[in-house]
């Protein structure tokens, strides 16, 4: 994964690592969080991809946060939100941080 994001990341011309990142994310959607600079500010992370798998994966690996993750997003489905796939934790887990994060900036 970090070897298609660096490929990605090469073939693109602006802000190519957020760019490349929602690509890979697209593709491989259970392996690449988005990460943005919002998200990575919170988390006190870089762009390094082998260094971010291993905190995201440590993250869902925790039995609360996952059960909580699959609480909001049971909720946010009984709120009418139209979720592409409710089993993708990663990216509903990068959504949430990124929502909490761009809050916090306000």
């Amino acid at each position: 994964m970090a070897a298609l994001q660096e490929t990605t990341k090469s073939l693109l011309g602006r802000n190519p690592w957020v760019t490349a990142s929602k690509l890979c994310a697209r593709k491989r959607p259970h392996l690449f969080p988005v990460r943005d600079r919002l998200v990575l500010k919170l988390l006190e992370l870089t762009p390094d991809y082998a260094r971010n798998w291993a905190v995201f994966a440590g993250i869902l690996r925790d039995s609360n946060i996952a059960a909580r993750l699959d609480e909001v997003i049971a909720e946010a489905i009984d709120r009418g939100a139209h979720l592409d796939d409710p089993g993708l934790r990663l990216r509903h887990l990068d959504v949430i941080l990124w929502m909490h994060a761009a809050k916090a900036v306000r």
